[in-house]
């Protein structure tokens, strides 16, 4: 894998925000996927710290925690929920089909 691929640097071909970008930093095997998580007024952020009002004494940390962790958590939440439902009304469509062809079969209509 070139490294070259993943520069940073290659961010300024793109006219419009992207919403996934990858970095591979220094000579790691490992690429970097970041995700657009919010777009910001210049006037609303310090331009020195990257901080918004309500970020100010955070560490990067702290402020993906608070904003954004919660957000992938309900994403994955979710997506667990939906397979459950899913797996649940296939194992009751299977039922009510079983008990259709007992009745049809105890009617003698099978």
């Amino acid at each position: 894998m070139s490294i070259a691929n993943f520069d940073p640097r290659l961010i300024t071909q793109y006219n419009e925000p992207r919403f996934l970008i990858h970095f591979q930093w220094g000579n790691s095997e490992k690429v970097y996927r970041y995700a657009l998580v919010e777009s910001i007024e210049v006037s609303e952020i310090n331009q020195d710290t990257k901080q918004k009002k309500d970020e100010i004494g955070l560490s990067q940390q702290e402020i993906w925690e608070k904003k954004y962790k919660w957000k992938i958590y309900l994403h994955h939440i979710h997506n667990n929920t939906v397979k459950k439902q899913v797996c649940y009304l296939n194992k009751l469509v299977r039922k009510i089909r079983r008990n259709l062809n007992i009745k049809r079969k105890n009617n003698g209509s099978y």
